[in-house]
């Protein structure tokens, strides 16, 4: 995920990761509170649930399958207290002069920007990192960070909304540590942390300006490394989509229209959405909804159609079976969300041939075309299959 365009960057004096040893506990009410750092292990490790295949797979090129079904084993699901640490931005933390990042709590395309020798940080990136002016926030007890500099809506739903879970979970099983927000981050993020901490439970700091140092800064792990879901986050799942139900008006033939905020374009989307309305599709722009929107309508549907892209992310609410249609191939998010919800994939080309793929196919142009016909027929085709296993 490249940094935000504009803006100067920040220059600061930390590079590298640091890796703590952490001292395994058993305890989470003592959890955070210990003399150095500790580890508490929430849900074991377990065996990948099988992967469906692709429709049409024998057509995709061999790259995209092998992404599709490229899953290790999930490793045990933890959370971190990290002793001594201190808290940047909307989720930079640092131990003395490195980063501290976890595989399983910060992205790994974070790395990139905690090497030594990187270029600076983009402000929207850094925040306080770096300012000669921030003020620092000292605390006498515990906090927990769930948030990264990166808050993209679609990375949100996979990075941070799994983290303000587990801290939520860890306070049920009796960790009762704040969780540490920035009032900068976008409203979404704003509304899920409350769905899960009441007001009481939620330290409210100033990402731009402010750090916050605690005796131990707690980092809960994403559900994930490398987008390798573990199966607790069906548990996550379940609890949201219980608190948002889907209606019995709830569509459940769904077309995404305008479903990608980034560089992508399909150039004839007006074709595509006309032809979805045709075949019985209720078109939903998804920007122009809440999270308390979206919750009810995935998790209501049998089919979501749309442009790859940050809405498509959503289909983590949808239910066990439901047919997902990517319309060009962006990266492997989607395969890896089928999995742990047991969705059946279908991907379509854009027009002419190939999948416009950031990484995979850098050469080639992110504006492309869909075949509506191809489309149409890949859509009847996986509606005719809704029923089948």
């Amino acid at each position: 995920a490249p940094a935000p365009a504009a803006a100067p960057p920040v220059a600061h004096d930390i590079a590298g990761i640091v890796e703590p040893i952490f001292d395994v506990v058993g305890n989470p009410a003592r959890f955070g509170h210990g003399a150095g750092h500790e580890r508490l292990s929430v849900f074991m490790p377990a065996v990948p649930p099988p992967m469906a295949p692709m429709h049409r797979e024998g057509e995709m090129p061999a790259e995209f399958v092998a992404e599709h079904h490229h899953y290790p084993r999930p490793p045990t699901v933890s959370a971190y207290a990290v002793a001594g640490a201190v808290l940047w931005g909307t989720g930079l933390v640092t131990l003395g002069d490195r980063f501290v990042a976890p595989a399983d709590c910060v992205p790994g395309y974070f790395h990139e920007h905690f090497r030594p020798g990187a270029p600076p940080m983009h402000p929207l990136y850094a925040g306080s990192l770096g300012r000669p002016d921030v003020r620092t926030v000292v605390l006498d007890h515990p906090v927990a960070v769930a948030t990264h500099p990166n808050l993209a809506y679609g990375h949100g739903l996979m990075e941070v909304l799994p983290r303000l879970w587990l801290l939520a979970v860890l306070r049920e099983f009796g960790a009762d540590i704040k969780l540490a927000l920035s009032h900068t981050v976008p409203e979404w993020v704003k509304i899920f942390a409350r769905m899960l901490h009441a007001d009481a439970n939620i330290l409210w700091y100033d990402g731009a300006t402010e750090r916050v140092q605690a005796p131990s800064i707690v980092l809960p792990a994403m559900l994930h490394t490398d987008y390798n879901f573990h199966p607790a986050a069906n548990l996550m799942v379940r609890d949201l989509t219980h608190r948002h139900p889907p209606t019995a008006s709830s569509p459940k033939l769904i077309y995404l229209a305008n479903a990608n905020f980034g560089e992508e374009k399909l150039e004839n989307a007006a074709e595509a959405e006309q032809a979805m309305r045709a075949l019985g599709f209720t078109v939903v722009r998804p920007g122009e909804l809440t999270p308390q929107q979206h919750i009810p309508l995935f998790a209501g549907a049998k089919m979501v159609v749309a442009e790859y892209g940050f809405a498509l992310c959503g289909t983590l609410f949808c239910p066990k079976g439901t047919r997902v249609v990517a319309l060009n191939f962006a990266a492997h998010y989607l395969s890896a969300i089928a999995r742990l919800r047991s969705h059946r994939m279908a991907y379509v080309p854009a027009a002419d041939g190939r999948f416009h793929h950031w990484r995979l196919t850098p050469e080639l142009s992110r504006t492309w075309k869909v075949d509506v016909p191809a489309m149409r027929r890949t859509v009847q085709e996986t509606i005719e299959r809704a029923d089948a296993p």
